[in-house]
């Protein structure tokens, strides 16, 4: 992965869960919409010349990351609406610089809400390729 120490990794991991499935899954959806994860450091990528983990985003202000947790949030109580009235969420982000994000959170979602039937969808930006 790049990590050049173990302590990097076990300090990389400190802040993930290990899911029902036994497996690690790192932006975990319940995880994401607790107010007390710093979303910020989640958003970490190896640098492949020094192993270092590096920041994918500048760091968020303390603003930044209220509006974040708001955000999942109020992805969180559509998500729960629709599975209680019976509708499909369909999530599209227009904006392509968007798109790498959003695409993100709605896996997590689909994790999370599609396990006994299609709830959750997201759009595929075709034309980009």
């Amino acid at each position: 992965m790049g990590i050049a120490s173990r302590m990097e990794i076990e300090n990389w991991f400190t802040v993930e869960t290990l899911g029902v499935s036994g497996t690690l899954d790192l932006l975990d959806w319940g995880s994401l919409i607790d107010s007390r994860t710093e979303l910020s450091k989640h958003l970490v990528v190896p640098n492949m010349q020094t192993g270092q983990l590096e920041p994918l985003l500048s760091r968020f202000t303390e603003e930044e990351e209220r509006q974040m947790t708001r955000m999942l949030q109020r992805m969180d109580v559509l998500a729960k609406k629709a599975s209680e009235v019976g509708v499909r969420l369909m999530v599209d982000a227009e904006q392509t610089y968007f798109q790498p994000a959003i695409s993100r959170l709605t896996l997590e979602m689909q994790r999370r809400f599609n396990v006994e039937r299609p709830l959750i969808f997201n759009t595929y930006q075709c034309y980009l390729k």
